[in-house]
């Protein structure tokens, strides 16, 4: 399976965690809930067809080449699901769950078109 081009991800529903390239090479966004392809109204129910082994994660954002206003990070790695934050002269590390990053997200205000514009 192939991965997607820019403007396939950018037709990619905010919701979606997930693709699959059918066989017409059209394109399938999945999440735990919902599936939606181009030219059809209304995502439907993924909730009992979701985890096709066939499906592909959508990359996330590359949080490697984004520059920090902290000078003091060094280094940023993905582990377990956490992002772990490298500092210098500092504790080894600061770690942050997803739902660490939904709080801070929340509390700077962040938006869905914030997400959009940082891709």
């Amino acid at each position: 399976m192939r991965d997607l081009t820019e403007e396939e991800l950018k037709l990619a529903p905010d919701w979606a965690t997930h693709y699959i390239v059918d066989s017409d090479e059209s394109i399938i966004y999945e999440s735990e809930k919902l599936c939606w392809w181009e030219g059809l109204r209304d995502p439907l129910n993924n909730e009992r067809s979701f985890g096709n082994l066939s499906n592909r994660t959508i990359k996330p954002f590359d949080i490697s080449k984004h520059k920090f206003s902290d000078r003091d990070i060094s280094m940023e790695t993905l582990a377990s699901d956490y992002l772990c934050l490298h500092l210098d002269g500092k504790a080894p590390y600061v770690a942050h769950s997803k739902k660490d990053a939904i709080a801070i997200a929340k509390s700077l205000c962040v938006t869905g078109e914030d997400l959009k514009a940082a891709n």
